[in-house]
This record gives C-alpha cells, structure tokens and sequence, in this order.
C-alpha cells in the first residue's frame, strides 16, 4: 500500500498519474471499445488507488469542501 509521506512523494505519484491518462487517452483513440474497457481497466484501478493516497495526504475527505 503506497503511503504518501513527503511532497516529494506526492509529486512522484502525480507524475505516474499523468503518465497512465496519457497512455489511458492513447489506448482510447486506438482501441474498440469494448477493447478500451477491458484493457484499461487495470491502469483506471491505479490511478484511483494513487488519488486516494493524494487525498489521504492532502487531508482531503471526499464530499467536503478543503477550508
């Protein structure tokens, strides 16, 4: 279980995040789309994973507002 622990950290993971829509889009523009939903699958499942861990960091609880 990836656990944030710097902003170093936090950079890194928004990087990788970036880097798996990028290959996300380009598998889109490519794929059928039944293809698309089965292949994509994995990598949609990490970059949610990586944005719970950013929220978890930022202290940002979902459905509320950051004050």
């Amino acid at each position: 279980n990836l656990m944030i622990k710097s902003r170093e950290e936090l950079e890194h993971t928004q990087e990788q995040i970036g880097r798996l829509e990028r290959v996300l889009a380009a598998m889109k523009e490519e794929e059928l789309p039944e293809d698309y939903r089965l292949l994509s699958e994995g990598y949609i499942d990490q970059i949610r994973r990586m944005r719970r861990e950013i929220d978890s960091y930022l202290g940002v609880m979902e459905g509320e507002a950051v004050a």
